[in-house]
Protein backbone atom coordinates (compact mmCIF):
# COMPACT_ATOMS: atom_id res chain seq x y z
CA UNK A 1 0.00 0.00 0.00
CA UNK A 2 2.84 2.57 1.41
CA UNK A 3 4.59 1.50 -2.49
CA UNK A 4 1.25 2.92 -4.12
CA UNK A 5 1.07 6.04 -2.50
CA UNK A 6 4.79 6.56 -2.85
CA UNK A 7 4.57 5.91 -6.25
CA UNK A 8 0.84 8.29 -6.98
CA UNK A 9 3.12 11.26 -5.22
CA UNK A 10 5.94 10.78 -7.29
CA UNK A 11 3.30 11.17 -10.39
CA UNK A 12 1.93 13.85 -8.90
CA UNK A 13 4.70 15.62 -8.67
CA UNK A 14 6.17 14.85 -12.01
CA UNK A 15 3.21 16.33 -13.69
CA UNK A 16 3.75 20.16 -11.54
CA UNK A 17 6.87 20.36 -13.22
CA UNK A 18 5.59 19.09 -16.76
CA UNK A 19 2.88 21.85 -16.32
CA UNK A 20 5.57 24.30 -15.20
CA UNK A 21 7.35 23.61 -17.94
CA UNK A 22 4.64 23.78 -19.75
CA UNK A 23 4.27 27.61 -18.58
CA UNK A 24 7.63 28.50 -18.85
CA UNK A 25 7.49 27.63 -22.51
CA UNK A 26 3.98 29.48 -22.85
CA UNK A 27 5.82 32.83 -21.42
CA UNK A 28 8.93 32.53 -23.55
CA UNK A 29 6.74 31.80 -26.29
CA UNK A 30 4.72 35.30 -25.32
CA UNK A 31 8.14 37.13 -25.14
CA UNK A 32 9.00 36.10 -28.36
CA UNK A 33 5.77 37.39 -30.18
CA UNK A 34 7.13 40.25 -31.77
CA UNK A 35 4.28 40.78 -33.65
CA UNK A 36 1.83 41.42 -30.93
CA UNK A 37 4.33 43.49 -28.99
CA UNK A 38 4.72 46.12 -32.06
CA UNK A 39 0.89 46.33 -32.72
CA UNK A 40 0.16 46.63 -29.17
CA UNK A 41 3.17 49.27 -28.37
CA UNK A 42 1.78 51.30 -31.46
CA UNK A 43 -1.48 51.46 -30.38
CA UNK A 44 -0.34 52.98 -26.45
CA UNK A 45 2.14 55.16 -28.27
CA UNK A 46 -0.55 56.35 -31.06
CA UNK A 47 -3.30 56.65 -28.67
CA UNK A 48 -2.20 57.85 -25.51
CA UNK A 49 -1.57 61.27 -26.02
CA UNK A 50 -5.11 61.84 -27.44
CA UNK A 51 -6.44 63.66 -24.30
CA UNK A 52 -9.53 65.39 -24.72
CA UNK A 53 -10.84 61.80 -26.86
CA UNK A 54 -12.40 59.40 -24.83
CA UNK A 55 -12.39 56.60 -27.53
CA UNK A 56 -8.67 56.88 -28.36
CA UNK A 57 -7.72 56.87 -24.30
CA UNK A 58 -9.79 53.74 -24.17
CA UNK A 59 -7.98 51.93 -27.23
CA UNK A 60 -4.19 52.63 -25.28
CA UNK A 61 -5.63 51.59 -21.84
CA UNK A 62 -6.78 48.25 -23.60
CA UNK A 63 -3.72 48.01 -25.58
CA UNK A 64 -1.70 48.77 -22.33
CA UNK A 65 -3.76 46.20 -19.93
CA UNK A 66 -3.00 43.59 -22.59
CA UNK A 67 0.82 44.58 -23.00
CA UNK A 68 1.30 44.42 -19.56
CA UNK A 69 -0.56 41.04 -19.10
CA UNK A 70 1.45 39.24 -21.87
CA UNK A 71 4.45 40.87 -21.93
CA UNK A 72 5.04 43.09 -18.39
CA UNK A 73 7.83 40.35 -17.42
CA UNK A 74 9.49 40.15 -20.54
CA UNK A 75 13.44 41.28 -20.42
CA UNK A 76 13.14 42.85 -23.31
CA UNK A 77 9.65 44.68 -23.42
CA UNK A 78 10.62 45.51 -19.32
CA UNK A 79 11.25 49.18 -19.55
CA UNK A 80 8.65 50.59 -21.53
CA UNK A 81 6.29 47.90 -19.72
CA UNK A 82 7.47 49.48 -16.13
CA UNK A 83 6.64 52.86 -18.17
CA UNK A 84 2.71 51.71 -19.10
CA UNK A 85 2.48 50.40 -15.82
CA UNK A 86 2.05 53.68 -13.43
CA UNK A 87 0.26 55.61 -16.55
CA UNK A 88 -2.95 53.03 -16.89
CA UNK A 89 -4.79 54.18 -13.47
CA UNK A 90 -4.33 58.44 -14.82
CA UNK A 91 -5.80 57.02 -18.47
CA UNK A 92 -8.54 56.04 -16.79
CA UNK A 93 -9.19 58.85 -14.21
CA UNK A 94 -9.15 61.16 -17.52
CA UNK A 95 -11.86 58.98 -18.95
CA UNK A 96 -14.13 58.66 -16.20
CA UNK A 97 -13.08 62.88 -16.35
CA UNK A 98 -14.31 63.01 -19.42
CA UNK A 99 -17.32 60.95 -19.42
CA UNK A 100 -18.68 63.23 -16.69
CA UNK A 101 -17.76 66.35 -18.51
CA UNK A 102 -19.61 64.87 -21.46
CA UNK A 103 -22.68 64.55 -19.49
CA UNK A 104 -22.47 67.87 -18.12
CA UNK A 105 -21.17 70.16 -21.02
CA UNK A 106 -24.97 70.43 -22.82
CA UNK A 107 -26.91 70.66 -19.39
CA UNK A 108 -24.26 73.97 -18.12
CA UNK A 109 -24.57 75.32 -21.86
CA UNK A 110 -28.40 74.95 -21.12
CA UNK A 111 -28.76 75.79 -17.55
CA UNK A 112 -26.49 79.27 -18.45
CA UNK A 113 -28.26 79.94 -21.77
CA UNK A 114 -31.82 79.93 -19.32
CA UNK A 115 -30.35 82.19 -16.83
CA UNK A 116 -29.00 84.86 -19.13
CA UNK A 117 -32.81 84.14 -21.01
CA UNK A 118 -34.78 84.45 -17.26
CA UNK A 119 -36.50 81.71 -18.69
CA UNK A 120 -37.59 79.71 -15.40
CA UNK A 121 -38.72 76.69 -17.25
CA UNK A 122 -35.48 75.97 -18.61
CA UNK A 123 -33.33 76.74 -15.54
CA UNK A 124 -35.23 74.43 -13.42
CA UNK A 125 -35.29 71.69 -15.86
CA UNK A 126 -31.81 72.00 -16.84
CA UNK A 127 -30.24 73.28 -13.27
CA UNK A 128 -32.60 69.75 -11.66
CA UNK A 129 -31.16 67.55 -13.89
CA UNK A 130 -27.69 68.29 -12.42
CA UNK A 131 -28.62 68.84 -8.91
CA UNK A 132 -30.84 65.42 -9.00
CA UNK A 133 -27.50 63.89 -10.24
CA UNK A 134 -24.73 66.14 -8.12
CA UNK A 135 -26.74 67.46 -4.87
CA UNK A 136 -25.32 70.05 -2.98
CA UNK A 137 -22.56 69.69 -0.69
CA UNK A 138 -21.24 66.74 -2.66
CA UNK A 139 -18.36 67.36 -4.53
CA UNK A 140 -17.57 65.28 -7.43
CA UNK A 141 -14.10 63.21 -6.59
CA UNK A 142 -12.67 63.25 -10.35
CA UNK A 143 -13.75 66.42 -11.62
CA UNK A 144 -14.58 68.30 -8.25
CA UNK A 145 -17.36 69.05 -9.42
CA UNK A 146 -19.31 71.44 -6.78
CA UNK A 147 -22.75 72.34 -7.80
CA UNK A 148 -23.73 75.01 -5.62
CA UNK A 149 -23.60 77.86 -8.19
CA UNK A 150 -26.55 75.85 -9.26
CA UNK A 151 -28.50 75.82 -6.32
CA UNK A 152 -27.79 79.24 -5.12
CA UNK A 153 -29.27 80.06 -8.80
CA UNK A 154 -31.81 78.31 -9.08
CA UNK A 155 -32.95 79.51 -5.21
CA UNK A 156 -32.76 83.14 -5.74
CA UNK A 157 -34.57 82.04 -9.52
CA UNK A 158 -36.92 81.44 -7.45
CA UNK A 159 -37.35 84.84 -5.61
CA UNK A 160 -37.60 86.38 -9.14
CA UNK A 161 -40.11 83.97 -10.88
CA UNK A 162 -42.15 84.66 -7.15
CA UNK A 163 -42.20 88.64 -8.20
CA UNK A 164 -43.31 87.49 -11.90
CA UNK A 165 -46.55 85.43 -10.54
CA UNK A 166 -44.32 82.08 -11.30
CA UNK A 167 -45.07 79.84 -9.06
CA UNK A 168 -44.68 76.14 -10.69
CA UNK A 169 -41.54 76.19 -9.24
CA UNK A 170 -41.85 77.20 -5.68
CA UNK A 171 -41.14 73.98 -4.11
CA UNK A 172 -37.85 73.57 -5.86
CA UNK A 173 -36.88 76.65 -4.82
CA UNK A 174 -37.42 76.74 -1.47
CA UNK A 175 -35.74 73.78 -1.32
CA UNK A 176 -32.65 74.53 -3.22
CA UNK A 177 -32.40 77.59 -1.42
CA UNK A 178 -32.26 76.25 1.68
CA UNK A 179 -30.03 73.56 0.96
CA UNK A 180 -27.32 76.43 -0.83
CA UNK A 181 -27.97 78.37 2.54
CA UNK A 182 -27.02 75.34 4.78
CA UNK A 183 -24.35 74.56 3.40
CA UNK A 184 -22.71 78.55 2.76
CA UNK A 185 -23.69 79.02 6.84
CA UNK A 186 -21.76 75.26 7.33
CA UNK A 187 -18.06 77.40 5.67
CA UNK A 188 -18.93 75.22 2.78
CA UNK A 189 -16.62 76.17 -0.32
CA UNK A 190 -17.14 78.78 -3.22
CA UNK A 191 -16.77 77.10 -6.90
CA UNK A 192 -15.87 80.03 -8.00
CA UNK A 193 -14.30 83.46 -6.84
CA UNK A 194 -13.61 86.93 -7.89
CA UNK A 195 -9.99 88.43 -9.42
CA UNK A 196 -9.29 89.33 -5.75
CA UNK A 197 -9.78 86.06 -4.31
CA UNK A 198 -13.10 86.57 -2.91
CA UNK A 199 -15.66 83.81 -2.71
CA UNK A 200 -18.79 83.83 -5.06
CA UNK A 201 -21.77 82.19 -5.20
CA UNK A 202 -24.68 82.04 -8.20
CA UNK A 203 -23.54 82.85 -11.68
CA UNK A 204 -24.20 85.98 -14.01
CA UNK A 205 -27.36 87.87 -12.50
CA UNK A 206 -27.86 85.59 -9.32
CA UNK A 207 -23.76 85.45 -8.15
CA UNK A 208 -23.21 86.85 -4.32
CA UNK A 209 -20.69 87.45 -2.06
CA UNK A 210 -21.03 84.88 0.93
CA UNK A 211 -22.89 87.10 3.27
CA UNK A 212 -25.46 88.27 0.60
CA UNK A 213 -26.07 84.77 -1.21
CA UNK A 214 -27.14 84.02 2.58
CA UNK A 215 -29.42 86.79 2.83
CA UNK A 216 -31.05 86.83 -0.32
CA UNK A 217 -31.65 82.90 0.18
CA UNK A 218 -33.06 83.13 3.51
CA UNK A 219 -35.23 85.85 2.53
CA UNK A 220 -35.99 83.99 -0.97
CA UNK A 221 -37.55 81.14 1.28
CA UNK A 222 -39.30 83.45 3.11
CA UNK A 223 -40.76 85.29 0.25
CA UNK A 224 -41.95 82.73 -1.45
CA UNK A 225 -43.97 80.80 1.23
CA UNK A 226 -45.52 84.11 2.13
CA UNK A 227 -46.68 84.96 -1.43
CA UNK A 228 -46.57 81.50 -3.36
CA UNK A 229 -47.71 79.01 -0.61
CA UNK A 230 -49.73 81.09 1.11
CA UNK A 231 -47.27 79.50 4.42
CA UNK A 232 -47.52 83.32 6.22
CA UNK A 233 -47.41 81.42 9.45
CA UNK A 234 -44.11 79.67 8.47
CA UNK A 235 -42.28 82.85 6.19
CA UNK A 236 -41.78 84.02 9.98
CA UNK A 237 -38.54 82.09 11.37
CA UNK A 238 -37.11 82.87 7.89
CA UNK A 239 -37.82 86.67 7.94
CA UNK A 240 -36.74 87.06 11.29
CA UNK A 241 -33.15 85.25 10.66
CA UNK A 242 -32.64 87.88 7.96
CA UNK A 243 -33.35 90.55 10.48
CA UNK A 244 -30.46 89.02 12.57
CA UNK A 245 -28.00 88.29 10.00
CA UNK A 246 -25.58 90.86 8.06
CA UNK A 247 -26.02 90.98 3.97
CA UNK A 248 -28.52 92.52 1.61
CA UNK A 249 -31.97 91.98 3.19
CA UNK A 250 -31.39 93.45 6.68
CA UNK A 251 -32.20 96.84 6.17
CA UNK A 252 -34.63 96.18 3.40
CA UNK A 253 -38.18 97.13 4.86
CA UNK A 254 -40.30 94.54 2.83
CA UNK A 255 -38.97 92.05 5.66
CA UNK A 256 -40.48 93.90 8.49
CA UNK A 257 -43.52 95.10 5.95
CA UNK A 258 -44.71 90.87 5.59
CA UNK A 259 -43.83 90.25 9.15
CA UNK A 260 -46.41 93.57 10.51
CA UNK A 261 -48.29 92.44 7.33
CA UNK A 262 -49.08 88.63 8.64
CA UNK A 263 -49.63 90.13 12.74
CA UNK A 264 -51.81 92.98 11.13
CA UNK A 265 -54.21 90.32 9.59
CA UNK A 266 -54.04 87.64 12.14
CA UNK A 267 -55.39 90.73 14.50
CA UNK A 268 -58.24 91.28 12.02
CA UNK A 269 -59.25 87.62 12.37
CA UNK A 270 -59.30 88.07 16.02
CA UNK A 271 -61.40 91.49 15.76
CA UNK A 272 -63.65 89.35 13.88
CA UNK A 273 -64.05 86.74 16.25
CA UNK A 274 -64.45 89.75 18.69
CA UNK A 275 -67.34 90.89 17.34
CA UNK A 276 -68.93 88.29 16.63
CA UNK A 277 -68.49 87.19 20.74
CA UNK A 278 -70.55 90.87 21.36
CA UNK A 279 -73.11 90.15 18.66
CA UNK A 280 -73.67 86.69 20.79
CA UNK A 281 -74.11 89.06 24.30
CA UNK A 282 -76.14 91.18 22.96
CA UNK A 283 -78.23 88.63 21.45
CA UNK A 284 -78.20 87.08 24.78
CA UNK A 285 -81.97 87.06 26.60
CA UNK A 286 -80.95 87.59 30.07
CA UNK A 287 -78.14 89.97 31.98
CA UNK A 288 -76.60 87.19 33.14
CA UNK A 289 -76.18 85.47 29.90
CA UNK A 290 -74.60 88.80 28.58
CA UNK A 291 -72.32 88.86 31.58
CA UNK A 292 -71.14 85.53 31.17
CA UNK A 293 -69.58 86.67 27.66
CA UNK A 294 -67.38 88.85 29.33
CA UNK A 295 -64.20 87.38 29.87
CA UNK A 296 -64.37 85.64 26.71
CA UNK A 297 -64.62 89.25 25.20
CA UNK A 298 -61.89 90.45 27.76
CA UNK A 299 -59.41 88.01 26.59
CA UNK A 300 -60.24 88.58 22.56
CA UNK A 301 -59.44 92.04 23.23
CA UNK A 302 -56.19 91.82 25.39
CA UNK A 303 -55.23 89.32 22.59
CA UNK A 304 -56.67 91.77 19.71
CA UNK A 305 -53.73 94.28 21.72
CA UNK A 306 -51.29 91.40 21.32
CA UNK A 307 -51.36 91.41 17.94
CA UNK A 308 -51.76 94.84 17.11
CA UNK A 309 -48.74 95.96 18.98
CA UNK A 310 -46.69 93.24 17.23
CA UNK A 311 -47.85 94.26 13.82
CA UNK A 312 -47.22 98.20 14.77
CA UNK A 313 -43.62 96.96 16.06
CA UNK A 314 -43.32 95.18 12.32
CA UNK A 315 -44.38 98.49 10.77
CA UNK A 316 -42.77 100.90 12.58
CA UNK A 317 -39.25 99.44 11.36
CA UNK A 318 -40.14 99.14 7.91
CA UNK A 319 -41.11 103.00 7.93
CA UNK A 320 -38.05 104.07 10.07
CA UNK A 321 -36.22 102.04 7.31
CA UNK A 322 -37.41 103.86 4.29
CA UNK A 323 -35.77 107.53 3.02
CA UNK A 324 -38.31 108.73 1.19
CA UNK A 325 -35.53 110.29 -1.36
CA UNK A 326 -37.27 109.23 -4.23
CA UNK A 327 -41.45 109.59 -5.54
CA UNK A 328 -41.12 105.86 -5.05
CA UNK A 329 -39.79 105.21 -1.43
CA UNK A 330 -42.16 108.76 -0.74
CA UNK A 331 -45.10 106.68 -1.80
CA UNK A 332 -44.08 103.51 0.24
CA UNK A 333 -43.29 105.36 3.32
CA UNK A 334 -46.73 107.28 3.19
CA UNK A 335 -48.44 103.87 2.60
CA UNK A 336 -47.05 102.27 5.67
CA UNK A 337 -47.70 105.53 8.01
CA UNK A 338 -51.39 105.37 6.66
CA UNK A 339 -51.15 101.92 8.03
CA UNK A 340 -49.69 102.66 11.33
CA UNK A 341 -52.00 105.69 12.03
CA UNK A 342 -54.72 103.00 11.60
CA UNK A 343 -53.47 100.66 13.88
CA UNK A 344 -52.34 103.19 16.50
CA UNK A 345 -55.58 105.16 16.53
CA UNK A 346 -57.51 101.56 17.15
CA UNK A 347 -55.50 100.46 19.31
CA UNK A 348 -55.19 103.51 22.00
CA UNK A 349 -58.03 105.50 20.74
CA UNK A 350 -56.35 108.86 19.84
CA UNK A 351 -54.34 110.25 17.84
CA UNK A 352 -51.47 111.93 19.30
CA UNK A 353 -48.38 109.78 20.38
CA UNK A 354 -47.64 107.64 17.16
CA UNK A 355 -44.23 109.56 15.78
CA UNK A 356 -42.79 108.91 19.68
CA UNK A 357 -44.53 105.36 19.95
CA UNK A 358 -42.60 104.35 16.73
CA UNK A 359 -39.30 105.67 17.76
CA UNK A 360 -39.64 103.61 21.18
CA UNK A 361 -40.58 100.86 19.30
CA UNK A 362 -38.05 100.36 17.00
CA UNK A 363 -35.09 101.43 20.23
CA UNK A 364 -35.48 98.41 21.22
CA UNK A 365 -34.60 94.53 20.24
CA UNK A 366 -37.30 93.01 17.49
CA UNK A 367 -39.80 90.84 19.23
CA UNK A 368 -38.81 87.12 17.92
CA UNK A 369 -42.40 86.98 15.70
CA UNK A 370 -42.41 83.06 15.96
CA UNK A 371 -42.79 83.35 19.78
CA UNK A 372 -46.10 83.38 21.44
CA UNK A 373 -47.94 86.56 21.22
CA UNK A 374 -48.90 87.75 24.84
CA UNK A 375 -52.19 89.45 25.75
CA UNK A 376 -51.92 93.07 26.46
CA UNK A 377 -55.06 94.13 28.54
CA UNK A 378 -56.01 97.89 29.02
CA UNK A 379 -56.24 99.03 32.32
CA UNK A 380 -59.92 99.27 33.68
CA UNK A 381 -61.83 102.47 34.13
CA UNK A 382 -60.99 102.67 38.06
CA UNK A 383 -57.94 100.58 38.18
CA UNK A 384 -54.23 102.49 39.19
CA UNK A 385 -52.61 104.57 36.81
CA UNK A 386 -50.05 102.20 35.98
CA UNK A 387 -50.24 99.62 33.56
CA UNK A 388 -51.66 96.47 33.38
CA UNK A 389 -50.41 92.80 32.51
CA UNK A 390 -52.52 89.83 31.76
CA UNK A 391 -50.42 86.51 31.63
CA UNK A 392 -47.32 88.27 32.65
CA UNK A 393 -47.22 90.77 29.91
CA UNK A 394 -46.47 94.37 30.51
CA UNK A 395 -48.67 96.61 28.26
CA UNK A 396 -46.22 98.34 25.87
CA UNK A 397 -45.46 102.27 26.42
CA UNK A 398 -48.48 103.75 25.70
CA UNK A 399 -47.94 107.91 25.30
Amino acid sequence: MKTVFRFVGIAAMAAVFMFAGADSAFAQAECDNATLVTELDAKIRENYTKTNDQAALKVAIDAAKQYLEKFGTCDATKDFADWVRPQVPGWEKRVAFLEIAEWLTPRFKRFDDAVKANNFDEMFAAGGEILQKYPVGQVEPITQFNSINQAVTLGLAGLDASYAKNTKHADAAIRYAKAAADYIKSGGKAASQTKDGKDVFGIFQFSNTREDAVSKLTFAQAQIKFADKNDKKGALAHYYEVTQMPGFFQKRPVVYAAIGDYFREEATKIGTETAELVKQQQAAATDEAKVAFEPQIKAKDALLNGYTERAMDAYSRAYSLVAGTTAEEKKYKDGLLAVLTFLYERRFEKKDGLTTWIAEAVAKPMPNPTSEVQPVADPTPDAAAAPTTTGGSTAVNRP
